[in-house]
């Protein structure tokens, strides 16, 4: 019953990748709303390298390299020790049934942390390998704190006609352990029909007003063990092992009340006496650790121009899943025929659902350039071409078939790009990037595209630097509070923007 509990919780109140299209198979629990949120990394690293929009790949000479293309680290001269804090500020405005609310969230974390050890032969050997360094860095590529909140009122539907499509052919001897759908039949929100079997009923008959808050909480790591070599001053080359490490918390509290029918002798909009309001509050919390490889290549035909590739193999995360949920109702003391019962106040707490599956995330192929003006700066840019489709799930706790073919239904290939420039003046850096994150759903008409404008500062001596950037990123979702059969479900249109002011101080050694 495990996989059959996080359905019924996980339908309500997250991110929809697609409505109404169809393309949601059967059997599918939500995991596949994982391969997509934990799949769309950033381009992280240090100021430097943020201020440059991401982009890397051709570039060399930043502990961000071991990160993104090992062989950047064979530029390096002497060791290095680099840390990047950073603050974000989240603004969302969600837009549903016609009003908008406004949220924020502020935070602060260590973006990247790293040192490079030096190994090379020195600028005067007559060898054509030079030797190398290796890079050790733990870089955030991924952050899930926000804050979302929306209200509104719905003359429509219900969360109870979600419970009732739900409950539908189910018997009541098998109504348990299956997340809020047993909440809301132990709080009687759905009832049996006498002498029909699997089909229920509710006598909430009113229309609510729906609100919803919710809370996320955590990121996405990796730490990096990278070794990058120097070749004639050419060709530099360079592997390593990656650790990703995901830790996030979702918390929801989704909220009906002033429920109100319409009457058509009347003609007008009257209260439910059955009901004043209902609570219902969900939890999970998510953790796993992986592993992944990266190889890169760059190379310099001439001082004024390098061309550079790497490839990230597919990441294997260990996931582990932690859901519970509680319903509160408040009756307007209902006397509930069927069992002679006077209804108050309701509350039911659903266990502990513990899942674990392996999840594949897809892999990266990067190709970059950048050309060098002279000692005035450079200009690089890089394109990269992910394959979302390409995630996979596997699990002894539950059936993944049917989140493995909604994958491959919803997602698409994509191909992203970053764009940076730095100007220099003499001691001082002037930089400037953009970068461009693809929709990774396939035919959609609802755009999920993440756009991102950088600039930074730069300082720097031969013993220390000090570099800033602020990172400005945009892009939209869709949220539902719950799913119908029909499509008729409302949604909130959201609109993030994270800004991120960062610094990097480094050393030299």
């Amino acid at each position: 019953m495990r996989a059959l509990n996080r359905v019924v919780l996980l339908l309500a109140g997250v991110v929809c990748p697609l409505l109404l299209s169809g393309q949601v198979a059967p059997g599918a629990f939500g995991y596949y709303q994982d391969a997509n949120r934990y799949s769309m990394t950033n381009p992280g690293g240090s100021a430097r390298i943020q201020a440059l929009g991401g982009a890397q790949t051709a570039l060399g000479g930043d502990i961000s390299s071991a990160y993104s293309n090992p062989a950047g680290l064979g530029f390096f001269n002497q060791s290095t020790f680099v840390g990047t804090p950073g603050l974000n500020f989240q603004t969302g405005t969600s837009n549903f049934l016609e009003q908008s609310t406004r949220s924020n969230r502020s935070s602060f974390n260590i973006n990247n942390l790293g040192v490079v050890i030096e190994k090379t032969k020195g600028p005067y050997a007559e060898d054509k390998f030079k030797g190398g360094s290796f890079g050790f860095s733990l870089t955030r590529t991924n952050d899930f704190q926000y804050n979302h909140s929306y209200e509104g009122f719905n003359d429509f539907n219900s969360i109870v006609d979600f419970f009732l499509q739900q409950a539908d052919g189910i018997l009541e001897s098998d109504i348990d352990n299956r997340g809020a759908l047993s909440l809301a039949y132990y709080n009687y929100l759905i009832n049996p029909v006498p002498d029909e079997p699997g089909v229920y009923d509710s006598f909430v008959l009113g229309f609510p007003r729906q609100s919803e808050v919710i809370e996320s909480r955590g990121s996405q790591y990796q730490l990096s063990a990278s070794y990058g070599a120097n070749y004639g001053d050419r060709i530099y080359f360079g592997t390593g092992v990656g650790i990703p490490v995901i830790g996030q918390t979702i918390n929801r509290l989704y909220r009906e009340d002033t429920f109100e029918f319409f009457d058509e002798e009347s003609g007008e909009w009257i209260q439910d006496d059955a009901i004043n309001d209902l609570l219902l509050e969900e939890s999970i919390r998510s953790d796993g650790i992986g592993i992944n490889g990266t190889f890169g290549l760059i190379y310099r035909p001439v001082n004024v121009f390098r061309i550079g590739v790497s490839y990230t193999t597919p990441t294997i995360m260990s996931m582990s899943d932690e859901s519970t949920s509680t319903l509160l109702t408040n009756y307007n003391d209902y006397l509930f025929v069927p069992e002679d019962t006077v209804l108050g106040s309701l509350i039911s707490e659903g266990e502990i659902i513990v899942s674990n599956y392996t999840l594949t995330l897809p892999g990266r192929l990067n190709v970059g350039t950048a050309v060098f003006l002279g000692k005035n700066g450079f200009i690089t840019g890089d394109i990269e071409f992910v394959n979302y489709a390409g995630a996979r799930l596997s699990s002894n706790d539950f059936s993944t078939g049917g989140d493995n073919e909604t994958i491959e239904n919803l997602y698409t290939n994509v191909i992203n790009y970053r764009i940076g420039a730095e100007l220099r003046l003499n001691a001082f850096r002037l930089r400037g990037g953009y970068n461009y994150m693809a929709d990774p759903v396939d035919d959609s008409t609802f755009d999920r595209s993440v756009t991102t404008y950088s600039a930074g500062l730069g300082y720097r001596t031969k013993d220390y630097f000090v570099d800033l950037a602020f990172v400005n990123r945009s892009n939209n979702q869709l949220y539902v509070p719950y799913s119908l059969s029909d499509g008729s479900q409302p949604l909130a249109d959201v609109s993030n923007r994270l800004s991120s002011f960062l610094v990097s101080v480094g050393f030299n050694f």
